[in-house]
């Protein structure tokens, strides 16, 4: 018996250690909670910082944040009135880079016109439009053939060169183009 009764003398000594670290421990947590609690510093815990006064350590978040974007807004206003001017200019030497393009072509095709008029074989063709024949010929007029409006090329409308643009600002835009007149407000007329 006296093997048991040594057996359970360790059991007690081996309780009473966790009993005693738990009591430790139980008495540590309350003395951080305590210290948490507390704004003095203690041992074990890390000093706070105190709060800086800055300029705007008086001016609540929203108020912050409402500033910041009227800046941004004003500041984007005025970025917006100089990108509206290029992107108008961009536009416009777009399309007049378009007239000139069609004005050189119909240049090319006068030209071509022209050089055919200074050839014998033009000349004749040209004095028959206008009522010339040669020797041995007569002249018969046909009227009121479908299409026989005033297909007089030599008029002053057709020089004008308000039908060559007016066809280039007629032309639709692509859509990425015309989100871009849209936002910057651009009118192609």
């Amino acid at each position: 018996m006296k093997k048991n009764k040594s057996a359970a003398k360790p059991k007690k000594a081996s309780t009473n250690a966790s009993n005693q670290r738990a009591a430790t421990n139980s008495t540590n947590s309350t003395k951080t909670t305590k210290a948490a609690k507390s704004s003095k510093p203690t041992k074990n815990s890390k000093p706070t910082k105190p709060k800086k006064q800055g300029r705007f350590s008086s001016v609540s978040r929203g108020k912050k944040i409402l500033i910041i974007l009227v800046i941004i807004g004003a500041f984007a206003y005025f970025i917006y009135q100089p990108f509206c001017l290029w992107y108008g200019a961009l536009r416009d030497n777009q399309i007049y880079q378009e007239q000139l393009t069609r004005y050189n072509e119909s240049n090319s095709e006068m030209q071509d016109r022209a050089d055919y008029l200074n050839t014998d074989e033009g000349q004749v063709e040209e004095a028959r439009k206008h009522g010339y024949v040669e020797q041995g010929e007569s002249v018969a007029t046909v009227e009121g053939l479908p299409g026989d409006e005033n297909t007089d090329t030599t008029s002053e409308e057709s020089r004008i060169p308000k039908e060559i643009s007016q066809a280039v600002l007629d032309e639709p835009d692509p859509f990425y183009v015309q989100i871009l007149d849209f936002l910057f407000m651009y009118n192609k007329s």
